[in-house]
C-alpha cells in the first residue's frame, strides 16, 4: 500500500507539481524532483510500473477442484454446483490432499458414483451410502 501511495505521490508532483496533494510530506520527494522535470508523464508511469513486484507465484495443485489461496497461505477446495455459477469454497485446508478429499465428498454428495474424483470411490463408502440414501427418498417421495 505504501508504494501505491508513493507512485500516486510521484505522479501527482509530475501533473500538478507543488500544488499536488500528496499522502506523504512533499520533502520526501524532493532528490526526484528535476528527474520528475525532465521525464515525461508515459516515461514516468513506464518506470513506475517496471517497480511494482511481482505478484506471487501461484502454487499448481495435481488435484481436481483444489487451489492455493494466496492470501490465506493454504489450500481451498471449491465445486461448482448445478445451481451455481461460480465455484463455491469448501473451506482452506493446509495441504493440497486434504482438500481434494473436500472436493471428492461434494462431488460424490452431488453425483454418486458418476462423480469424477481426485482418488478411488471406495475411499468415500460413507458418502455414497449418504447419497445413494437421498435418492432413495427422492424416488419414494416422486412416487407419492
Amino acid at each position: 500500500e505504501e508504494y501505491a501511495a508513493e507512485a500516486y505521490d510521484v505522479a501527482a508532483l509530475k501533473i500538478k507539481g507543488d500544488a499536488a496533494k500528496t499522502n506523504f510530506e512533499v520533502s520526501k520527494y524532493e532528490q526526484y524532483k528535476e528527474l520528475l522535470q525532465s521525464m515525461s508523464l508515459a516515461e514516468l508511469v513506464k518506470t513506475v510500473k517496471s517497480r511494482i513486484p511481482p505478484a506471487p507465484a501461484r502454487k499448481p495443485s495435481n488435484y481436481r477442484g483444489v487451489t492455493y489461496n494466496t492470501k490465506q497461505g493454504m489450500w481451498e477446495a471449491k465445486y461448482q454446483g448445478k445451481s451455481t455459477s461460480r465455484p463455491v469454497s469448501l473451506g482452506l485446508f493446509k495441504d493440497d490432499v486434504e482438500a481434494a478429499k473436500e472436493f471428492d465428498r461434494a462431488m460424490i454428495k452431488n453425483h454418486g458414483t458418476l462423480a469424477t474424483i481426485n482418488f478411488d470411490h471406495s475411499d468415500y463408502q460413507d458418502e455414497l451410502l449418504h447419497y445413494h440414501e437421498e435418492q432413495l427418498k427422492r424416488l419414494d417421495s416422486n412416487s407419492t
